[in-house]
């Protein structure tokens, strides 16, 4: 079985001829057994989209910047419509990520009723393009 073979075999990917081969009983070349692994270039990231509603939303935002290393878009529109507290609490907790683990943040909205901002650990790069 060669490399095509291993990777249509892997992904679950049949020809038409293969399938005939099969029901016709043609032996398949096994004079390569290796088996093959794919790794992806980049490593996969979550991006979080949260709207918070109370304490533990804002600490789920932390840990989500600094243990699992994931951007987060976080809408603090009910929590500015709700009252001053939460809204500051939220706030103080954005400068915080950015001063001690160098997060990125980034408005990316702001309506009535939307108050988006792009949190990023400094392990996610972004590029702003005009």
């Amino acid at each position: 079985m060669g490399i095509i073979d291993n990777l249509k075999k892997s992904f679950g990917v049949y020809t038409e001829d293969d399938i005939r081969d099969e029901e016709l009983g043609a032996e398949p070349d096994n004079s390569f057994e290796v088996p093959i692994s794919i790794t992806p270039e980049q490593t996969i990231i979550d991006i979080i989209l949260i709207r918070p509603r109370n304490a533990d939303d804002i600490d789920y935002i932390n840990d989500q910047i600094v243990s699992e290393k994931n951007p987060v878009i976080v809408d603090l529109a009910y929590l500015e419509n709700e009252g001053p507290e939460l809204f500051q609490m939220a706030i103080s907790k954005i400068k915080f990520l950015r001063e001690k683990y160098n997060a990125e943040a980034i408005s990316l909205s702001r309506t009535d009723d939307k108050y988006l901002i792009l949190i990023a650990p400094t392990q996610v790069n972004i590029t702003k393009r005009d």
